[in-house]
């Protein structure tokens, strides 16, 4: 079931990245579990009749007034742009949407079963998966803070894609969760940039986040990965070569994957 809402406010971050906020017309709550995707649907421009949908990882948490998504300008691949987001990212404040949060995917969702004093928790994002873990910091403490090891590796292209406008909160983050570590991976870094060239799966080999887990292994480790398929197929790919398992319905496992 959609409900008619509204964008109510878009932030900048550069010319590739946007943060943008929904309110629902009547005022109602957005109802969803932490980590769940949300629908959005617009009409198509060329044919009115036509709907576009869409789903896009959140970073408010449940049973809020606003709903906040992180969004990325899309690329042209095989001089193919995506329209949906491509859209949404060229939207204004005002202009209405429709968005559900029934029967949306459910694959970040945490099992609070798996984390426990031994856990070593792992999120890996690239691009607009970050809002997923955004939301988890935000609405999760009290499953996450009971983990061994907390780690969120962020990949992005340049490094004014590192989304500024949540580094005082990350530093807050590092606060409130008592063993948390944000590492970012810049896959083309300015000459004179403080980031060498690395992707995600770079830091997950890399001395540091080995430092802060005590190792990476599966007998005591969960992976959640959201982001674009490339990312995520190498990532899973790296993760399955020392023992760790996709997680299904069928057969619990824990390397936990949405990708977009």
């Amino acid at each position: 079931m959609f409900k008619n809402a509204t964008i109510t406010s878009i932030q900048d971050v550069t010319d590739d990245l946007k943060i943008f906020t929904f309110k629902t017309d009547d005022n109602s709550d957005f109802v969803f579990s932490q980590g769940q995707f949300i629908l959005v649907a617009i009409p198509h421009p060329d044919d009115s009749s036509k709907i576009l949908r869409r789903a896009y990882s959140v970073a408010s948490t449940p049973n809020s007034k606003e709903c906040e998504l992180f969004i990325v300008k899309p690329e042209t691949v095989d001089n193919h742009k995506p329209l949906m987001t491509t859209l949404l990212f060229n939207s204004k404040v005002g202009d209405p949407v429709d968005i559900s949060t029934k029967g949306a995917g459910l694959d970040m969702v945490i099992d609070p079963e798996t984390i426990n004093p031994e856990t070593n928790f792992v999120m890996v994002s690239t691009g607009a998966g970050l809002s997923s873990f955004i939301g988890h910091l935000r609405g999760s403490f009290d499953v996450l803070n009971t983990a061994k090891s907390i780690t969120l590796i962020h990949g992005c292209r340049f490094e004014n894609e590192i989304p500024i406008p949540y580094n005082d909160e990350f530093e807050a983050f590092k606060s409130k969760y008592k063993n948390l570590k944000v590492l970012f991976a810049v896959s083309s870094p300015e000459e004179g940039s403080r980031f060498k060239k690395s992707y995600v799966t770079d830091v997950i080999q890399s001395e540091e986040f080995l430092k802060h887990t005590g190792g990476f292994q599966s007998v005591d480790s969960v992976l959640y990965i959201c982001g674009g398929p490339k990312p995520v197929s190498s990532v899973r790919k790296l993760a399955e070569e020392i023992n760790f398992v996709k997680h299904s319905n069928s057969k619990p496992g824990n390397i936990h994957i949405e990708k977009f």
